[in-house]
Order: C-alpha cells, then structure tokens, then sequence
C-alpha cells in the first residue's frame, strides 16, 4: 500500500472511529439506542463506494416486517440490508436473503431461489451474511417449546443436547461458508451478522407472565442455546478471515419479554414475524453493523 493510500485508510478510520464513539456516547444517553444521529455523523464524501450483497435468512430477509421486495422469501425493504446500504453509501447492491434458507442454500436451490452464492462476484467489496439459525431447525424448536411448555427436557432426553449436537455439527460448515465466501470474492469485506438476543436470561426481570406461550424455564434454556450458536458462529468466522457482528449482546435489555418501548424482537405469537426483530431492531442492526465498517 503506498501513502497516498495509507493516509486514505487511516483517514477513514478516523472517521468511522469517531462516529463509533458518537455513537456509543449517545447510547449511554439514550438507555442502550444508537441514534440515526449519531450514525449520519459520518460526512457521506468519507464513506467507501461499496458493491454490496446481502445474504441470509429471514433475520436478515426482514420477515414479518411488511413492505415486500419479494413475496416468496419474505425480503422487505426495511430489513437491516437495505437500511446498511443507504448508510454505506453502496454503488452496487444485491439482496438474495430469503426467509428458511440454511447454509446450504449458500451453494443449492431454495425453492424457486438460486444458490445465493451465484450473487457474489470478484468485484464484490462488502457481503453480510446472517445464517445457521435454520441448519439448527428453529422453526421446529419454536413450536416444540411452545406446544409443550417443556421443551428443555425433551431436547436433553437421551443424556445429551440435541440442539447443542446441531450446532457443533453446524461449525464446520459456517467456516466453510466464510472460506468459499471469500474465495468467490477475495477482495470483500465478510461480515457474518450474528442472531440477536431473544429471550430474558434467567436472571433478568421481565414483562411475560405465566399464560405467555413459553415458560420461564424453557426461555433460560434458549437464551443458552442462542448463546452457544452465537460463540460457534463467531469463533468459526473468525477462523475463516471472516468479522463476526455481536447482536446478541446489542440487544439485552431488548428482548420479546421487554416493554413495547424498549422490545426490539417481536413476541411469540401466530403473526409472521413472531420472534423476529421488528422495525426498530432491524435499525439497530444495521447501524452497528455500519459502525463495523473499518476500511
């Protein structure tokens, strides 16, 4: 890199750094919510000219959230991709998140969906990407827990973990999707977006009472699940040369269990969107994925 450049990367650095800071100290302000303020900080002639694919599951499809850019996968135009790509300043962008894809619809058909690889090229600079929540079969766990009211037990019947023998058999493959990731475009940026926090932690008060759809007990158990498949997901991204985002972390204290002015997940319910961020949690998202840009 010669210094012409050294000074442009450094330059942007700074920049973004000091919008970091903002950010954080209007989160201290605001309860924990990073303003659209503190994010538009950033003088947009600073911001890197990105080509920029999305790729996901239904947390980053937006599902649940209205205003459809395509029906069948669920892709709603107020997810956190496109949200990122209006603050990053993208001069290409691709959305091929679709709600129920796996890391195998990295490189297979999902339904009538291409490979979501087949979006990515070697021009390619940024590529977040937000999957395994579905390799570990949520949907299924979600009903099996609120049908059964116990579903801590049957998933640890037999002396083992099931949905933590799921995840471990995930691993390898979050690695593989970060590897051929890059390898497709090698000069990207790869940002695997974790899962937010769900559920109240064990010991944290909250507003569900005893008729909600999910027991006190089985919302401990998968808050520990979601912890795990989160560390997973991160340790093998970074194995990769990929950049794990934390939302786990950026969303306590926001819960399905918090009140509606302060909940950044929707609660249990037979709504489309029922256990996935909402509008204000996609927000979130995007902006702290954003203040991750380090070019």
């Amino acid at each position: 890199m010669n210094r012409s450049r050294r000074r442009l990367a450094l330059s942007r650095r700074t920049t973004l750094k000091a919008a970091a800071v903002t950010a954080a100290s209007a989160s201290l302000l605001t309860a924990g919510a990073v303003t659209g303020s503190a994010v538009e900080s950033t003088p947009r002639a600073e911001r890197s000219s990105l080509n920029y694919v999305a790729l996901g599951d239904s947390y980053a499809s937006g599902m649940g959230l209205g205003s459809p850019t395509n029906a069948d996968c669920n892709r709603s135009s107020r997810a956190y991709p496109v949200k990122l790509k209006e603050l990053a300043n993208t001069t290409s962008f691709k959305n091929v998140t679709c709600s129920g894809a796996t890391t195998r619809s990295l490189w297979n058909t999902e339904g009538s969906q291409p490979p979501q690889i087949n979006a990515l090229s070697k021009d390619t600079d940024l590529v977040t990407v937000t999957l395994g929540g579905n390799d570990v079969g949520f949907a299924e766990v979600m009903i099996t827990c609120a049908l059964t009211n116990d579903c801590q037990n049957i998933y640890k019947s037999g002396g083992t973990d099931q949905l933590k023998d799921r995840i471990n058999k995930l691993a390898p493959r979050i690695k593989s999707m970060v590897t051929d990731i890059k390898r497709h475009s090698p000069k990207a940026k790869v940002m695997v977006v974790g899962y937010p926090k769900l559920f109240p932690s064990s010991n944290e008060s909250h507003t569900c009472s005893s008729s909600y759809p999910l027991s006190r007990a089985e919302m401990s158990y998968l808050d520990g699940v979601n912890v795990e498949l989160n560390r997973q997901i991160a340790q093998q991204t970074r194995a990769a040369g990929g950049e794990f985002v934390d939302m786990y972390t950026r969303f306590k204290g926001h819960d399905m269990c918090q009140t509606l002015d302060k909940r950044y997940i929707n609660p249990v319910s037979t709504d489309s969107g029922s256990v996935h961020p909402n509008a204000a949690g996609h927000k979130v998202m995007a902006e702290d994925t954003y203040l991750n840009l380090w070019f």
